[in-house]
């Protein structure tokens, strides 16, 4: 909740039961810091993803205008993120629809962005998207504070507006969501670049799974370190797909078939392949053949 105390707007919570009868104890949860928040803050929202993992979104005023940031939970403080996240903006809501995470706000009227990451200071946020305008006599002078529910892809925007009459009415806004797909990124290594001690030392039979990257192969290290800095996780985000590279190509096809359909698909969903050497050659050989696949990009090297 927010309060206005000591010329400055300050954000508080309290303990309600399911009736909304609310405890007169307040409990200072954010005080502005800086110039980007020397008059206030306020319109929080509050959202988790895991029990390790609690984000603020909230609105703050100062030299700058109106700014939209976000801020973590971290032994019962607020850490504020470095990078603000829409200047101009106020009123933020959050909502996940599948697998992308959708941030409502106001501003010129209400708008939203999109991530597909798992939610962090260091989201990448689509270019907004304005879905509501000042376009009625109810709304004509105010449109704030959006909130949202959804069934399947119909989005239901509850929002407050001010109309030519001065009356601040509760709206409701409709509209068919469509929703972004999740990348996925599939690494094919090299010629010589996957190992199986097993079957290549003892000639032993194996299967695609008994192989991972052969430790002398290094020139995957740096890759993985920038998806994973990108907040990507191996094996849900990306994967490599490690293989009998003494193989006919066109069984080496078949088991990265069989890979994708069993482990890498995944409703609304684009995959992209990259493939060094020989796995670019399975990549491109793959996609010939699987041109209904979900494949957005392959890249060979």
């Amino acid at each position: 909740m927010t309060r206005y105390d000591q010329d400055k707007y300050r954000i508080y919570s309290t303990e309600c039961d399911p009736y909304f009868i609310c405890s007169n104890n307040l409990k200072l949860e954010l005080d502005p810091e800086g110039f980007l928040e020397n008059k206030g803050v306020f319109n929080s929202f509050v959202y988790s993803n895991d029990p390790d993992a609690t984000y603020m979104f909230y609105g703050s005023w100062g030299s700058s205008g109106f700014v939209l940031r976000q801020a973590y939970l971290s032994n019962n403080s607020w850490i504020r993120c470095p990078n603000f996240i829409e200047s101009g903006a106020d009123g933020p809501f959050i909502s996940k629809i599948g697998d992308s995470l959708f941030l409502f706000f106001h501003d010129i009227g209400i708008s939203y962005k999109v991530s597909t990451d798992n939610l962090s200071c260091s989201n990448s946020w689509s270019e907004k998207t304005t879905i509501v305008i000042k376009s009625e006599w109810y709304d004509s002078l105010q449109i704030i504070n959006p909130s949202l529910t959804s069934s399947g892809n119909k989005l239901f925007l509850y929002y407050s507006g001010r109309g030519d009459d001065g009356v601040v009415r509760l709206n409701l806004a409709t509209r068919d969501l469509e929703v972004p797909k999740k990348e996925k990124y599939v690494i094919l290594p090299g010629f010589l670049g996957s190992w199986n001690k097993n079957a290549i030392v003892y000639n032993q039979p194996s299967v695609p799974g008994d192989w991972a990257l052969n430790p002398i192969a290094k020139e995957y290290t740096g890759l993985k370190t920038t998806l994973n800095n990108l907040n990507l996780e191996e094996n849900k985000d990306y994967y490599f797909f490690y293989y009998d590279w003494r193989k006919k190509i066109a069984d080496i096809v078949s088991d990265f078939n069989n890979f994708i359909d069993n482990t890498v698909k995944a409703e609304n969903t684009n995959i992209n392949l990259v493939g060094h050497s020989l796995g670019g050659l399975v990549a491109r050989i793959y996609t010939q053949e699987h041109p209904e696949d979900e494949i957005k990009k392959v890249i060979t090297v």
